[in-house]
């Protein structure tokens, strides 16, 4: 299974060459976002294979040998390599419903109302231009009241003017990986922190329509499937 996992880890990255097992895991958990636990068991399978295949008898008695439970998880941590999971796979069906910056923002507040959405993917001439969120709306409508407190409508492109740096949503494509849709929720916006949500498309273009929304209560899900133990 090790050589499988090996041979899985060198063809991602694009090595022709052998080089040190934990080289290449520690650059291939890197590259491909991986949790943390997945290098320390690399490196703890790793050393057991080691103790098996250089020191395999002292008599007539093995220096180590795994037990099933032990087995069991290398094998599952092998088909994780194999076949990463794709967060879309993993995920419920939904609708997404975007906007037009043009619509008024009561279209906005009724996708809010009806489906308790919190963001909501902003179109124009076809194109992705931003994502509105409810926190951009309560700030253009806390502005309302301090310039006299009588409610009126707005295009969503004004309301729009009301977003933060960090109102910020990340077009993926949508092979995106379970252990890449994390991290690009945690660090995808450009300033290197979180983002609101992953537009998932079908090529991560700006004129793709969206598939789905990946958002931060859609983490545990895609955790779970990155478990191998």
């Amino acid at each position: 299974m090790f050589a499988e996992i090996e041979n899985c880890m060198k063809l991602a990255l694009g090595k022709r060459q052998n080089g040190r097992f934990m080289d290449l895991a520690r650059e291939y958990v890197q590259v491909y976002n991986l949790p943390s636990s997945y290098l320390v068991s690399l490196q703890t399978y790793a050393a057991l294979r080691n103790a098996i295949d250089h020191n395999s008898h002292r008599g007539t008695y093995p220096i180590a040998e795994p037990i099933p439970e032990i087995v069991e998880e290398i094998r599952k941590l092998r088909d994780k390599i194999k076949a990463p999971p794709e967060a879309i796979a993993l995920l419920p069906e939904m609708d997404v419903c975007s906007v037009h910056s043009g619509e008024s923002v009561s279209v906005a507040l009724e996708y809010v109302r009806q489906f308790d959405f919190s963001q909501l993917p902003v179109y124009e001439s076809g194109q992705y231009v931003g994502i509105l969120t409810t926190n951009t709306i309560a700030r253009w409508l806390a502005q309302q009241i301090v310039d006299g407190g009588e409610h009126r409508d707005a295009a969503i492109s004004e309301v729009m003017e009301f977003h933060e740096p960090s109102d910020c949503a990340l077009l993926v494509d949508r092979t995106v990986t379970a252990a890449d849709a994390i991290y690009h929720l945690a660090y995808g916006n450009p300033d290197g922190g979180p983002v609101n949500a992953l537009i998932v498309t079908e090529n991560k273009l700006p004129t793709d329509r969206p598939i789905r929304l990946i958002a931060v209560y859609d983490v545990p899900l895609l955790s779970a499937a990155l478990k191998f133990s």
